[in-house]
């Protein structure tokens, strides 16, 4: 094997390792609120690999009594304070929040497995109404 091969296979190894070590995080559900009709969950869960990275927020909306995956992510952030859900009617949550920031969001859910996808959730951001939504740390900016 030639070193160049080699030194690729060692830092494609150690990438691998990396990642790996990232992934063996706490990740724990903070709350399960069910819809007025009892059909589907809003599941928040809290994840942090360690303690000098923040914790990070991932909402999924489930099917009742359902385990989470990839697919019903809907939001995922951090740095948030006073994080709640609220489910305003069935099919319609609301997301309350003083402060966070947000790296993905979808404004609806929608599942295969629940009424062949004609059960929509639609999901509603909530931020201060006449305040930044990020704090001065998160804008760059002195406290």
């Amino acid at each position: 094997m030639s070193n160049t091969l080699r030194n690729w296979v060692a830092l494609a190894v150690a990438a691998l390792v990396s990642a790996s070590c990232g992934s063996q995080e706490n990740r724990v559900e903070i709350l399960r609120a069910s819809s007025p009709d009892g059909k589907v969950d809003a599941v928040v869960m809290v994840s942090s690999a360690d303690a000098t990275t923040p914790k990070v927020h991932e909402l999924y909306i489930v099917a009742r009594d359902r385990r989470h995956s990839d697919v019903d992510l809907v939001l995922t952030g951090d740095h948030f304070e006073d994080f709640s859900v609220n489910w305003r009617t069935v099919g319609f949550l609301d997301i309350d929040y003083s402060q966070g920031r947000i790296f993905r969001f979808s404004n609806f859910w929608q599942s295969k497995s629940l009424d062949n996808y004609s059960y929509v959730v639609e999901l509603r951001l909530n931020p201060p109404p006449k305040d930044y939504s990020l704090s001065k740390r998160d804008r760059w900016m002195q406290e």
